[in-house]
């Protein structure tokens, strides 16, 4: 049997038995091996993200307040009435800026937990949805996936 034969038997093979028991069984524990990593790495960027914005408002929060009652401070240590008027409308904008903090970071939570789950259940979708085929008409087998045709490499049979 020439190697060229011998390949073409091989790739027959293959596309004819080996594919199908393997879409059929090893596939789907790899889809499913995919997804497990995949919902793992989104955890993980989800809960770094969710962490990095908590901080972030929790210090905006914490430095306007500081600073509302540093004002207040100010206001009652202040020598003249005027003084005293001057910084206790100061402490009331920190006061204000605080509170807008806290209510545009809550906002932010819920559209960060809106946005990331939205996309993890599109991507975990994605790779359910995928269903790779190979399609053997060429002198090459070429694997489909998705919109993709990706060409089988040649087999190293005779290679050295």
């Amino acid at each position: 049997m020439s190697d060229t034969s011998f390949k073409t038997y091989i790739v027959n093979l293959f596309a004819k038995k080996l594919w199908p028991w393997f879409k059929e069984s090893i596939w789907p524990l790899l889809r499913e091996h995919v997804l497990e990593i995949v919902s793992w790495a989104l955890g993980k960027l989800k809960s770094g993200f969710k962490e990095w914005v908590e901080t972030r408002s929790k210090t905006q929060q914490s430095e306007a307040t500081h600073k509302a009652e540093e004002a207040e401070e100010r206001a009652r240590s202040a020598n003249t009435e005027a003084e005293k008027e001057t910084y206790r409308a100061i402490a009331a904008v920190w006061q204000e800026v605080a509170e807008k903090f806290r209510v545009e970071n809550e906002l932010l939570k819920v559209k960060l937990e809106e946005f990331t789950s939205q996309a993890e259940s599109e991507i975990l979708e994605k790779v359910r949805a995928s269903d790779p085929t190979i399609d053997t008409s060429a002198d090459r087998p070429i694997l489909l996936l998705e919109n993709k045709k990706i060409s089988v490499p040649p087999l190293p049979i005779g290679a050295e």
